[in-house]
């Protein structure tokens, strides 16, 4: 996870928002913004894919033996936390009724970001 200076990209030298954030381009980088400020992550390597399928699928499990009226999804997806805030999890976990069809806006019950031991 990177943060990118705001003048890099040409984007204003302020706190970015979520309308900011939607300008970014789709050049297979994840964009995020935490309290303002630009994070870039580059495209997520085959290790890292796999991680994320088993943990999903474990969770996937569980959450169907609850039978709670749960989703779980993959990134991308967007996590929204405040207007300067929008986070993209590998593995997000709320009630079916707190997703929209584009978002989460809220705090989820479970998020999980994994990141690559060096």
């Amino acid at each position: 996870m990177t943060a990118m200076p705001t003048e890099v990209l040409g984007l204003p030298h302020r706190r970015l928002s979520r309308a900011d954030l939607a300008a970014m381009p789709d050049d297979g980088h994840r964009y995020e913004l935490i309290d303002g400020v630009l994070i870039v992550t580059p495209a997520p390597a085959r290790g890292h894919q796999r991680a994320v399928w088993r943990l999903a699928s474990l969770l996937d499990q569980a959450i169907a033996r609850e039978g709670d009226a749960l989703e779980m999804l993959l990134a991308p997806f967007a996590v929204v936390l405040a207007e300067d805030t929008e986070i993209q999890p590998d593995v997000v976990v709320a009630p079916e009724r707190d997703f929209t069809d584009a978002e989460l806006p809220g705090a989820p019950l479970l998020a999980v970001d994994l990141l690559r031991r060096r």
